[in-house]
């Protein structure tokens, strides 16, 4: 594999852990604090899950901002790196929406939290992590036209 591809897939994993911990975070800490069943944690997280929509074009154009990079090489940067920063983020989401509930002793316990996984995961449905995956999408594909016009003015 090539230094440049290997170092734009790292990118997207970089973007989508930042982005995925980001939002996991917030439902997390969000649905232990706010809600007092577990029905309504998974109901938050589903909803704060559509953040990522959001937060994952939003840390792309950061790193771009911090790594310019040639008008040539911008599109093909935001075409490789928006499978793993989707992909990565969904994973890194899951992990503190799962743990926070069990950490501040919310009704998760280590007998039952398969079945939390399974009510996390149901609840966000394949419309919502489509949803998400489709409009990052065109959020890169907007940060790339955003950077090549700086770039051309």
């Amino acid at each position: 594999m090539s230094p440049f591809l290997w170092s734009i897939i790292r990118s997207g994993a970089r973007i989508g852990i930042i982005s995925g911990a980001l939002v996991g975070l917030i439902a997390g800490f969000a649905g232990s604090l706010l809600t007092s069943s577990l029905s309504d944690n998974v109901a938050l997280a589903a909803n704060v899950f559509l953040l990522l929509a959001i937060s994952l074009p939003l840390v792309f154009y950061v790193s771009l901002v911090n790594n310019p990079i040639t008008d040539n090489q911008t599109q093909v940067r935001a075409a490789v790196t928006w499978l793993p920063a989707v992909l990565l983020s969904v994973v890194v989401f899951m992990m503190p929406v799962v743990m926070i509930p069990f950490v501040l002793n919310k009704g998760v316990t280590f007998e039952n939290s398969s079945n939390w996984y399974a009510q996390v995961f149901d609840g966000l449905g394949l419309v919502r992590v489509l949803l998400v995956a489709v409009i990052s999408a065109l959020g890169f594909a907007l940060v790339v036209s955003r950077a090549q016009k700086q770039n051309y003015s």
